[in-house]
C-alpha cells in the first residue's frame, strides 16, 4: 500500500466509520489532530531552547501573535486571530507574559493594547532563526513546498468554518438531543400506589366481639 493510501486507524469498521465518506472524514481529522500535537510538541521544544522562560503553548501562540505585524493588539483581536472564544484564559495568558516582560500593556483610548518588550522580541526573533534552520530543510522535501502549503491552507480555512459553523448549529440541539430521527418521550409518571400498601390505605374494620 502506498504512504498517501494507507490508513491511520487502520481498515477496520468502528462507530465513526460507518461509510465510505465518514471513514474518510474520521482519517482526516487524526491526521489532524497528530498534526496539532506534533506542532505543539515542535513550538514548545523550541522555545525551550532558545529561551529559560516556561511558558505553556497557548502562551507562545499569544506571544507569536502580539509581535505579528510589530504593531499592538487588543485582546479581542488576539483571541479572533487564534479563533479562541475563552477570553479569561487569553486575558491570563497576556497577564503572565507581561509579568515575565516580554510585552508590555499600554492604554490605546477606552481599551489596552499589547506590544513586545525587548526581550520578546529577542526570544521571537531566535524562536524563528531555530525554525528557519531545522523546519524549513525539513519542507523542503516536499516538492514546489510553498504552493503546497498555500493550498493546504485553503482547505484548512475553509473546513475551519464548517467545523465552527456545526459547532454553533449543534449547540443549538441542546443536551437532550438522543439521535436524528428519534422520538424523545416523556417519563412515564410512577404508577399509582397499591390499594392497601403504604400510608393512607385504608385497615379493615374489626367486627365487634358478641357477647
Amino acid at each position: 500500500m502506498s504512504g498517501e493510501n494507507q490508513l491511520l486507524m487502520g481498515n477496520r469498521p468502528g462507530h465513526l466509520r460507518a461509510t465510505v465518506e465518514e471513514a474518510s472524514l474520521t482519517e482526516f481529522e487524526f491526521a489532524a489532530m497528530h498534526l496539532i500535537e506534533a506542532f505543539r510538541r515542535w513550538a514548545t521544544q523550541c522555545t525551550q531552547v532558545v529561551s529559560n522562560y516556561d511558558l505553556a503553548y497557548s502562551e507562545l501562540l499569544v506571544l507569536h501573535v502580539v509581535r505579528m505585524q510589530d504593531r499592538p493588539k487588543d485582546t479581542a483581536t488576539i483571541a479572533n486571530i487564534l479563533n479562541r472564544e475563552d477570553i479569561p484564559n487569553v486575558q491570563y495568558s497576556l497577564r503572565k507574559l507581561v509579568a515575565l516582560d516580554l510585552i508590555k500593556k499600554e492604554r490605546s483610548g477606552t481599551a489596552f493594547t499589547f506590544s513586545v518588550t525587548p526581550k520578546g522580541l529577542d526570544m521571537t526573533e531566535l524562536y524563528a532563526e531555530l525554525r528557519r534552520e531545522l523546519l524549513l530543510p525539513q519542507l523542503s522535501h516536499l516538492d514546489d513546498f510553498p504552493r503546497v502549503l498555500v493550498e493546504m491552507r485553503r482547505v484548512l480555512t475553509l473546513l475551519t468554518g464548517i467545523y465552527d459553523q456545526t459547532a454553533r448549529v449543534a449547540a443549538s440541539y441542546g443536551s437532550t438531543y438522543i439521535g436524528a430521527g428519534a422520538t424523545r418521550e416523556a417519563e412515564p409518571a410512577p404508577a399509582p400506589a397499591a390499594k392497601g400498601a403504604g400510608d393512607g390505605a385504608k385497615k379493615p374494620r374489626r367486627k365487634a366481639a358478641k357477647r
